[in-house]
């Protein structure tokens, strides 16, 4: 997927437009309707250029995309876009594999701060997360944290975390965790 902030904002646009069998959208169209929705999220937004909508377009239907079904239908000497299928819409399609893993991986971190006092929320967001986009839950937790006012040595949590998952131990065979097997 691409990394553009408005990479996701543009595809949803053409999203509306494309599911869209009341109106036949243009080319000159679509540009128009993408740069409208540009504008409204941000006033100093540029736009895009007619290289761009080709390259979203194509983008959208290639597999590393949407695999949408994406049609020119021929009208005089333009042609208009719409999806082939009326029900077809990017929100509606299963996350895929590299989306779903960019997803356990923010589970993930946010998990990490489970249980500390400023992170209360963390501990219904990972498993609604996990419910929502359908993702298996992770295995076991690694590391709790325990509200302590005295607590030191916080900026030694993340690396030790770290070493922790990285080495593949669980919870219950840090005991082999050496110096040697954390750096």
């Amino acid at each position: 997927m691409a990394t553009n902030k408005n990479a996701v904002l543009r595809y949803n646009t053409l999203d509306k437009c494309f599911s869209n069998f009341g109106r036949k959208y243009y080319f000159d169209d679509l540009v128009e309707e993408v740069n409208r929705a540009l504008f409204d999220f941000d006033q100093g937004s540029a736009g895009i250029k007619t290289r761009q909508l080709r390259d979203d377009i194509r983008f959208m239907k290639s597999e590393a995309g949407y695999c949408a079904p994406i049609v020119a239908y021929p009208d005089g000497k333009k042609a208009f876009y719409r999806y082939e299928d009326k029900n077809f819409s990017i929100n509606k399609r299963p996350l895929n594999q590299n989306e779903a893993e960019q997803i356990k991986r923010a589970v993930s971190i946010l998990q990490r701060f489970e249980g500390a006092p400023e992170f209360e929320w963390v501990n219904e967001l990972g498993p609604m997360l996990t419910t929502r986009f359908g993702l298996s839950p992770s295995s076991q937790k690694s590391m709790s944290f325990e509200s302590n006012i005295d607590y030191s040595g916080y900026n030694r949590i993340l690396p030790l975390f770290n070493a922790i998952e990285k080495s593949g131990y669980s919870r219950f065979d840090t005991n082999r965790l050496t110096k040697k097997n954390i750096q």
